[in-house]
């Protein structure tokens, strides 16, 4: 997994079985850090609070989104472990249940990681309002009425995790003071 450097900031993505949301949002930031020339600095990952997808790649419906946005899917699925209140500075929950999931984690332990809603990141604070600060996990049907989501779900969802991605990586980049490749070229 990751070596102990505690110059490196580390990013862990939570859903509930890590097939949809937390390794897209893992994937979308993994880009965006690697757009400012942060991968020696920022690291991240994704799990879920269930164990039901351990091992399994990432949904279908979302590799295919990502791969139309150009954005490089990989990973395989996991639970959430102890470990991970040890390794990780920041603990990013897709929504309320993952979170009470997260926290119950925390609570065990002296590590106290920062953990938020990912949608408290958003750029789009109007939009995140509206999903009342959770990520909608697109394996339903929110948007079409359908029991399993389609492409209008994984397209809403990926919009929503690529700004609020952007949003959590430019408020690391101020609490960190890290440099990027765009702060040094201007």
């Amino acid at each position: 997994m990751f070596v102990m450097d505690h110059s490196v900031v580390r990013v862990l993505f939570v859903c509930l079985g890590n097939i949809c949301r937390s390794p897209s949002a893992e994937n979308i930031f993994r880009h965006l850090v690697k757009i400012r020339g942060l991968e020696s600095t920022v690291e991240c990952d994704s799990c879920g609070t269930g164990a039901w997808h351990a091992g399994e790649s990432p949904h279908p419906k979302a590799l295919l989104t990502a791969k139309r946005r150009n954005i490089p899917m990989t990973g395989k699925a996991r639970a959430l472990a102890d470990r991970d209140i040890e390794v990780f500075d920041y603990i990013i929950p897709m929504d309320r249940s993952n979170l009470r999931d997260v926290n119950d984690l925390v609570s065990r332990h002296n590590r106290k990681p920062k953990v938020e809603l990912l949608l408290k990141f958003a750029k789009n604070k109007k939009r995140a309002e509206e999903c009342n600060w959770e990520v909608p996990d697109p394996f339903y049907g929110f948007l079409s009425g359908g029991v399993y989501g389609g492409d209008e779900e994984f397209e809403f969802v990926f919009d929503l995790l690529e700004d609020a991605c952007e949003g959590l990586l430019e408020a690391i980049i101020s609490d960190r003071s890290l440099s990027t490749m765009s702060s040094q070229t201007h």
